[in-house]
């Protein structure tokens, strides 16, 4: 906000960008006059837990490592924590433990103005599975959390191998403590275009039939039924079709059960990515 009472309010990009919109009050704050031509696309704000909101189209994203654990900024793959009276300074999570320098500062808009990105140590691995989980990606492994308990990692085949392998995570996500080996190979893991990250043993596609997003695996199709996210039911259940599938943690096939006692379905996939049965 601009003028001896605040009477004009300027885009925030007004200098880095020319951008020329502007917004006029009145004395009790109402907008009276205004003209909203800007010269570029919206910026994207978050809301932190501290109130204050970060702009999420610098790079820097919020993440939680854990249910009901701390929120953890990353930026340029690395975990910061926010510091200063506003939460304006972002320190790396290393920067105790192994004495690194890396930071950036932020503006009242939520926009980086400065920062020192050379770390002295790796990134941790944090990926995203393609249901939107994040999974710790550790020597080529993937864990998991299993019960309450946020700093205790389990791998991912822990269930469906007995694999005893597990870590412990400090409050930023750094391994401290890694207990016993594994009792298998390391998963094959693909980084898509969205970001997001797939395994890759039997290969399946996540698609939108119907209003609802459902698994494409060997040419049918399986949705999910109640609250177990890991079995997934061919969409012929209701016509007595007893072929499943069963998702491990880090979303590969660990195991189908039964054959499917029909054809697969002709599927058509329309301009805007959807799918139709013809």
């Amino acid at each position: 906000m601009k003028g001896i009472n605040k009477a004009y309010g300027y885009c925030s990009r007004k200098k880095t960008r020319n951008c020329n919109a502007k917004l006029k009050l009145n004395k009790d704050g109402q907008i009276v006059a205004a003209y909203t031509d800007h010269c570029h696309p919206p910026p994207k704000y978050t809301q932190m837990p501290n109130g204050l909101f970060l702009k999420i189209d610098n790079g820097v994203e919020v993440i939680q490592l854990a249910d009901n654990g701390p929120m953890v900024y990353m930026y340029q793959n690395y975990t910061f924590a926010m510091k200063g009276a506003h939460k304006e300074y972002g320190t790396c999570s290393r920067r105790t433990s192994r004495k690194c320098k890396a930071k950036f500062k932020l503006n009242e808009y939520g926009e980086i103005i400065s920062a020192q990105t050379y770390h002295n140590h790796p990134p941790p691995k944090l990926v995203k599975t393609s249901n939107g989980r994040k999974v710790l990606l550790y020597q080529g492994y993937t864990f998991s959390q299993h019960g309450v308990s946020p700093r205790n990692r389990y791998c991912s085949k822990k269930l469906s191998m007995k694999c005893p392998a597990s870590l412990v995570i400090d409050a930023e996500g750094n391994v401290v403590v890694f207990k016993k080996g594994h009792n298998h190979p390391p998963p094959r893991i693909l980084r898509v275009k969205s970001g997001m990250y797939v395994t890759c043993g039997d290969t399946y596609e996540i698609i939108k039939f119907r209003n609802s997003e459902v698994i494409l695996y060997k040419g049918y199709t399986f949705h999910k039924s109640g609250s177990n996210a890991k079995t997934r039911y061919c969409s012929k259940r209701a016509q007595q079709c007893r072929a499943k599938i069963i998702l491990d943690d880090d979303e590969t096939i660990v195991d189908q059960v039964s054959e499917h006692n029909h054809t697969p379905p002709s599927l058509y996939k329309s301009s805007n990515g959807s799918y139709c049965k013809v």
